[in-house]
């Protein structure tokens, strides 16, 4: 008993070992970073005025308006849990002529298209993605993982314009006793 018990302590240690090393997609970046470490490595850093809260009570307390991804324009979030970086969001907003997945023949490749073939390029083909139209609204969604990093990113298009959200977020890797 005492093994199985040292076993899974040696386990969450490496988890949580693992979710501390992962890294955001600017280097001396990390995850776990606390607010100084942030604005230190990203000088264009400017504070959210009302920051906006997370899906796991994470604030989003820092922001670059303007970072740019497949040569689009992103408003990315750093998000905060007990004073480390916990989150990173990226939006785009973009008008409706760019919402295409591909292109069609004979035309330049879409605000859409350029970007997931950039999110291909940086860490391969996506391990799921899906499909849906609700209310004249096409969804779709995909997820990557880089080491110890999940990335997961919808875009959605409908007549008004496109928008694209990337979240990046440290691996957690649960068993099935914490299910």
């Amino acid at each position: 008993m005492q093994v199985v018990l040292r076993s899974l302590a040696l386990f969450a240690a490496c988890c949580s070992l693992a979710a501390a090393q992962a890294r955001t997609p600017w280097p001396n970046a990390d995850f776990g970073s606390t607010e100084a470490e942030l604005r230190s490595v990203l000088p264009g850093l400017e504070r959210n005025t009302r920051p906006p809260l997370g899906p796991r009570g994470e604030r989003g307390l820092w922001m670059l308006p303007d970072a740019q991804l497949a040569g689009l324009p992103f408003q990315t979030t750093f998000y905060f849990k007990a004073g480390r970086l916990h989150r990173v969001e990226q939006v785009h907003v973009g008008p409706a002529p760019a919402c295409q997945v591909s292109p069609t023949a004979g035309t330049s490749p879409t605000d859409v298209s350029a970007w997931l073939s950039t999110m291909r390029e940086r860490y391969g083909a996506e391990t799921g993605a899906n499909d849906s139209l609700y209310g004249g609204m096409s969804r779709q969604s995909a997820a990557w993982v880089d080491g110890d990093t999940d990335i997961t990113a919808d875009w959605s298009a409908g007549s008004s314009g496109c928008t694209i959200r990337v979240a990046y977020k440290p691996r957690v890797l649960k068993d099935g006793s914490e299910l």
